[in-house]
């Protein structure tokens, strides 16, 4: 007898909790659903940012393989050296480059850091042009960059 009963309360309850189941997936549509059902070319910007993702580099933006190795090149167009490395700061923003500035003769380099916001940029299809607005002579004389190791 209770094994009947059992049998027929379970009989009773399994088709209300597979009916209530299957309705609450249904009426539910979650902003990443809707986002997966349009074609991804379509993101926007604000969406690409949320989601964590990026397509390609943002309008005005540039990459870190196009900054380092650049030359760079003072106002008074005199070769002062290429970018070794980026100064990352707190905000994930660039605060220096570090410019392997070329001694006498050409002979040895040491590594300056000079201010994202003193160095001047142009970009062409062909590459990127840096230029500072200081002389050779006196990059030659700042105090050379320590990494810290």
């Amino acid at each position: 007898m209770k094994k009947t009963q059992t049998c027929a309360v379970a009989a009773l309850i399994t088709p209300l909790l597979t009916l209530g189941s299957g309705c609450v997936p249904a009426q539910k549509s979650t902003q990443q659903e809707v986002e997966r059902e349009r074609p991804s070319a379509q993101l926007t910007q604000a969406e690409t940012r949320r989601s964590g993702y990026l397509q390609s580099t943002p309008n005005r933006g540039m990459q870190a393989n196009n900054l380092i190795g650049a030359e760079v090149r003072t106002t008074g167009d005199e070769d002062v050296g290429s970018v070794n490395d980026l100064i990352i700061g707190e905000e994930g923003q660039i605060v220096a480059v570090i410019v392997g500035v070329d001694g006498l003769l050409g002979l040895s380099q040491k590594n300056v850091a000079v201010n994202w916001q003193d160095v001047k940029r142009s970009i062409t299809s062909e590459e990127m042009k840096l230029r500072i607005d200081v002389s050779l002579d006196e990059l030659e004389s700042a105090p050379a960059f320590s990494t810290g190791d």
